[in-house]
């Protein structure tokens, strides 16, 4: 697996660095920049490194060499959405039972 940094569009938000600090750092000029740019990843890494490049918000962070079926994050966001939708359908739905019962309406 190896990493590309688009370094003329990076804008320094520094989410990679907070998320994978053993793979991501931000240079004096606020600029990402990677312990393993021109090498391979350890495979020990890959997960970090790949976390760290898909929170990128202007994605200047391009991960190669890892194959999409075993990519790590793609299970991680679609069960975090699924929870999240989930979460927020129900706390919704309370919330507007809560509203249209009225006050000492029976619940």
């Amino acid at each position: 697996m190896r990493i590309t940094i688009d370094h003329d569009r990076c804008e320094g938000h520094g989410l990679c660095q907070e998320l994978a600090p053993e793979v991501f750092e931000l240079d004096d000029a606020g600029s990402v920049r990677s312990w393993y740019e021109s090498q391979d990843v350890p495979a020990d890494l890959e997960h970090k490194a790949s976390l760290g490049a898909s929170v990128c918000p202007v994605a200047v962070l391009r991960i190669s060499g890892l194959g999409v079926a075993t990519h790590p994050f793609g299970m991680m966001i679609s069960d975090h959405l699924t929870r999240t939708f989930r979460t927020h359908r129900e706390a919704v739905t309370m919330e507007c039972t809560d509203v249209t019962a009225g006050p000492g309406a029976a619940r």
